[in-house]
């Protein structure tokens, strides 16, 4: 629920301004999922840098999904705000190499994962040309991961969100006032919300202007976290990367 309302504040803002360009995208994004994590159990006895299991192997997430990614930009010179969001669900089985929480190794496990990015941010073109243009500012993103592990007798779940202001650079390149590419990065490392740790947010995109309103978009888009917490009453180690490409078209106002 926060990321959309992140996401859509976002979008409020870019009408509450008085725009020189607003563009809206929506379209497609394939992504996937690896790493590993390590949960406790109740005991509190697991030693969880030794119990390890890996998402797209163990616990079987290793299997692209397809979701809508949205995305929303304003710039008025030199400014610009950007919202952007995507989802990732799946259902798979597996067998842990490692305990996880109260399930030992060597289990058949059901395993069902819910992820969510949202991201808005705003940046300052520090310097410019025809040709291409160079900006920093800031990113507040928030990542939401819902992970669900079963046997037949036994269920570990466990929800993480954290809500990372970071530092954001972004460069973009214009070829023949038709064509543009781009990228954006943001990094951060701190004790945050659930869990201590560092975060990586990194975009790379193309843009093909097909009429003067209409615009086609793709790019890739990987995020990471990198962190050791507490969340649903257990102390977890995680190591989790999800990324994807995506594909759509944009109206420009």
């Amino acid at each position: 629920m926060k990321s959309w309302c992140l996401l859509s504040l976002s979008v409020l803002l870019f009408g509450a301004c008085k725009a020189n360009s607003t563009t809206v995208d929506a379209g497609a994004m394939v992504s996937w999922l690896d790493g590993s994590i390590a949960l406790q159990n109740s005991s509190g006895n697991l030693s969880l840098g030794g119990q390890r299991n890996d998402l797209d192997g163990d616990l079987g997430m290793g299997s692209s999904q397809a979701s809508p990614y949205l995305r929303a930009q304003w710039d008025g010179h030199p400014h610009r705000v950007r919202a952007h969001g995507f989802g990732y669900e799946a259902n798979n089985t597996g067998r842990l190499t490692g305990d996880y929480g109260n399930i030992g190794s060597g289990a058949s496990v059901s395993t069902s994962v819910q992820y969510l990015a949202t991201a808005a941010s705003y940046s300052y073109s520090l310097t410019g040309s025809p040709h291409y243009r160079v900006g920093a500012g800031g990113q507040l993103a928030y990542y939401l991961m819902n992970t669900a592990v079963r046997t037949g007798t036994t269920r570990e779940e466990v929800e993480t969100d954290v809500l990372v202001p970071m530092p954001f650079v972004e460069a973009e390149f214009y070829f023949r006032d038709a064509f543009t590419v781009g990228g954006n990065l943001g990094y951060m490392s701190a004790d945050l919300g659930d869990a201590k740790g560092h975060y990586t947010d990194l975009e790379v995109w193309g843009k093909f202007q097909a009429t003067k309103r209409l615009d086609l978009l793709f790019g890739y888009r990987f995020v990471a976290m990198d962190g050791r917490g507490r969340a649903s009453s257990r102390d977890f180690d995680a190591e989790l990367h999800i990324q994807g490409v995506f594909v759509g078209g944009g109206i420009r106002f």
